[in-house]
C-alpha cells in the first residue's frame, strides 16, 4: 500500500508545468516507493487519482501515466477535488501494489 505522492522535487519544489508534475510524481516519487519494496508499476493492482482541475488536465496526465502504467492495466479511479495540501500540486496517486 502506498499512501499519496505527489509531483515534488527533491529540492522541495513542485513544477508549475501540469506535465512535468506528473512525471515527476510517476518517475521519481511512485517509482522511489516501487523500488524500495522491490516492486514495479505493472506490480499495480489499483490506483486512485485525486486531481486539482480534473478535466483541465486529464489528457497530459493520462499520456504521462500510460509512460509507466501498461497492460494489464489496474484498477484506476481518478477524483477531482479542489485542492491539496501541498500548495500547487496538481495531482496525487495512491496505490495498491501486489508482491511477486
Amino acid at each position: 500500500y502506498c499512501s499519496g505522492v505527489i509531483g515534488v522535487e527533491a529540492d522541495g519544489s513542485i513544477a508549475s508545468d501540469p506535465a512535468k508534475q506528473f512525471d515527476c510524481a510517476f518517475g521519481h516519487q511512485l517509482g522511489s516507493v516501487l523500488r524500495a519494496a522491490g516492486l514495479g508499476y505493472e506490480d499495480i493492482v489499483e490506483m486512485t487519482t485525486y486531481h486539482v482541475g480534473l478535466q483541465q488536465h486529464l489528457t497530459a496526465f493520462m499520456q504521462v501515466k500510460d509512460r509507466y502504467i501498461a497492460a494489464p492495466y489496474p484498477a484506476w479511479t481518478a477524483i477531482g477535488i479542489t485542492e491539496l495540501a501541498f500548495p500547487g500540486a496538481l495531482v496525487e496517486i495512491k496505490i495498491i501494489a501486489k508482491l511477486r
